[in-house]
């Protein structure tokens, strides 16, 4: 199901698929995706346990086949190829990927993007960012990466939408940079002088109810059983790098 949202001006979006076309001075994306792939891509996918991905600003899915030989379902948008420019918001992914597309992004569509990628998420999103100039040029003149930012920029515009939970550098002594962030699923609690609390899941599910946080599972009364209900509800956080 699409929406009548604006994500990309019709001057730019020109740009861009001059850009995925090599029209413009034989200049071409994509190859970052395969430089990332052993390195960030393929771990997160491990680590996150993920049977979905979603790929956001895809190019031409250099991606779907390393995804799909490790059996996972692959989709992809991009704006820029006339195939792949149709984004259903109707269906949500264990994984949201998108590899180096925010430093192209308009500035007034970054948080409409960021936004779609937390509707699609039922669990992760995982976002590369290069912070410094690109070597291609686009044909209006500017650098290919017309946002130049760094964390500073993007952590406050990510953290409306979802809950960051690693940040690095994709590789070592290179400006790019990563975040893997969870699917916003709980308000903000803030206890305040006064407020009582004795620890235990039974009074977490009771404060919770209280303030219309919905419980996705049955949280355990006994406090002896929260590691067993852990490892049963969030078994990405027990699962070891191979």
């Amino acid at each position: 199901m699409s929406d009548s949202i604006e994500r990309i001006s019709p001057e730019y979006l020109k740009t861009q698929e001059e850009m995925h076309t090599g029209f413009h001075k034989g200049m071409q994306y994509g190859s970052i995706s395969y430089v990332l792939w052993d390195i960030l891509i393929k771990p997160i996918v491990e680590k996150t346990n993920a049977k979905s991905v979603f790929d956001y600003g895809c190019g031409k899915q250099y991606l779907r086949e390393y995804f799909e030989d490790m059996g996972i379902e692959y989709t992809g948008y991009d704006p820029a190829i006339e195939k792949y420019s149709t984004l259903d918001l109707s269906k949500q992914y264990d994984l949201v990927i998108s590899i180096d597309v925010m430093e192209h992004v308009e500035v007034e569509y970054q948080e409409t993007i960021l936004e779609d990628m937390s509707k699609l998420s039922k669990g992760f999103i995982l976002i590369t960012i290069s912070p410094c100039w690109a070597k291609k040029v686009l044909s209006d003149g500017r650098n290919a990466h017309i946002c130049q930012a760094g964390p500073s920029y993007w952590l406050p515009k990510i953290c409306k939408y979802s809950e960051p939970i690693h940040l690095a550098n994709c590789l070592e002594d290179i400006p790019g940079f990563y975040v893997l962030s969870r699917k916003k699923i709980k308000k903000p609690i803030i206890n305040q002088m006064g407020t009582t609390w004795n620890g235990s899941f039974k009074e977490t599910e009771f404060q919770a109810k209280k303030i219309g946080v919905p419980i996705q599972t049955p949280l355990p009364t006994d406090d002896t059983c929260q590691l067993e209900w852990a490892k049963i509800n969030a078994p990405e956080m027990f699962q070891q790098n191979n």
